[in-house]
């Protein structure tokens, strides 16, 4: 075993002739148990930090990879999200234009960056310092467009959306967004900016945003929603996602990380905070928490998405069910899984 911290699962239906309830005491160490005559001078140190008991439980570590539903048990859920995903495009390009949006841009246009595939074209503004020009970028595959916007520059979004009554109030945004580590961990606490809605007072603060802890509090994966309420630890750096909201103020504020619902926050009013003026701003804060950010693709609806809607829109690239990791969701993944049929991974 290597010169590090590692883990040792154990489980204790493997220790015989014992009552496991009847436990008082453990005694740690090295060998058999039971052979006296240990050969001292091939003997060394043991450093323990923790030792926990557990009911048996999940360790997604060990699942196996046909078990795409988190429960350690490849069964007809993993079935269904399989089945739900087969011969997905790849390409958010595909999947967010199936389902109309009203507002669709895929910064696969090097010449124009600021290019619209539905809607209007983008415009960029500069806040709370110098700047700097966005730039091409990688998106999610090797074909796939992206853009870079840099510290205190921002796109501002003319959505084409009629207000009701006097705002817009029902809608869905679509990111497909990598936040760099360095943006990530810049300080001890960084609010990673994705849209900010009040375009007549800039000095406001940023809406829709991704929470890092420096270090990590509870896990260095960052937390996706709004000042109303966050996910659990979802969103890490250097890595793709799709991030949607599905709002209809007055009711319901929803927040999806690749397809799955996160966190829904609590409703605000009716043309209050939440509710869209004729433009709004991508990636702006009024602090400098808009750090440089990759940006694949970016959509906006006039309507309030369900589950299943925004579940449909992600690419076969950012969902589990791409067993082999070949950017399709196909026989061979179906193959894994039948293969693994009923496998169970439970720890002790």
């Amino acid at each position: 075993m290597d010169e590090q911290w590692n883990t040792w699962n154990i489980n204790l239906t493997e220790i015989t002739g014992i009552d496991l309830t009847q436990i008082v005491a453990l005694t740690i160490g090295t060998g058999d148990g039971e052979t006296p005559d240990i050969d001292w001078g091939v003997t060394d140190d043991i450093y323990i930090d923790d030792i926990v008991l557990y009911p048996s439980y999940c360790v997604e570590e060990y699942a196996p990879a046909g078990d795409l539903t988190g429960d350690c048990l490849v069964s007809h859920e993993d079935l269904s999200y399989i089945t739900n995903a087969w011969l997905r495009e790849d390409s958010s390009a595909v999947t967010i234009a199936a389902a109309n949006p009203v507002g669709l841009w895929l910064f696969d246009n090097d010449a124009n960056l600021l290019e619209a595939t539905i809607g209007n074209d983008l415009a960029t503004g500069i806040y709370g310092g110098t700047g700097g020009p966005i730039t091409a970028a990688e998106g999610i595959t090797a074909t796939d467009g992206a853009v870079m916007v840099p510290l205190n520059t921002y796109l501002e979004v003319d959505h084409g959306i009629a207000p009701e009554p006097n705002k817009v109030n029902e809608y869905t945004m679509v990111w497909d967004i990598k936040i760099p580590a360095a943006s990530a961990y810049d300080e001890t606490y960084r609010w990673v900016a994705l849209g900010e809605y009040d375009t007549e007072n800039l000095s406001t603060d940023v809406d829709i945003s991704v929470i890092y802890s420096k270090g990590g509090v509870d896990s260095d994966d960052g937390l996706f929603g709004t000042h109303q309420g966050w996910s659990e630890p979802l969103v890490q750096p250097d890595k793709w996602y799709q991030l949607a909201v599905s709002v209809k103020n007055g009711q319901f504020y929803r927040c999806y990380v690749n397809g799955e619902f996160a966190v829904a926050t609590p409703a605000m009013s009716v043309d209050g905070r939440y509710s869209l003026m004729e433009t709004f701003h991508l990636f702006k804060d009024n602090e400098n928490e808009d750090p440089d950010i990759y940006c694949s693709a970016f959509a906006i609806f006039d309507r309030a998405l369900t589950d299943q809607e925004i579940a449909g829109l992600v690419p076969s690239t950012l969902l589990k069910g791409d067993i082999n990791e070949d950017t399709n969701i196909d026989l061979i993944d179906y193959s894994t899984l039948a293969d693994q049929w009923m496998d169970e991974i439970l720890w002790p």
